[in-house]
């Protein structure tokens, strides 16, 4: 039996929201997997992931 997830490969992000995620910079790549960019944290860190 061959179960179809609706989550984008390995990750906890739905296929519908994570193009969206990826084009607001909420997401990056990070080799072969990526990385959350929360709302939240020093601002100084996250300046640098954005750029």
């Amino acid at each position: 039996k061959i179960h179809i997830s609706k989550k984008w490969g390995f990750t906890k992000f739905n296929v519908d929201e994570f193009e969206d995620m990826v084009a607001e910079k909420w997401l990056i790549p990070d080799g072969c997997g990526i990385k959350y960019i929360p709302n939240d944290g020093p601002l100084d860190k996250r300046q640098v992931l954005h750029s």
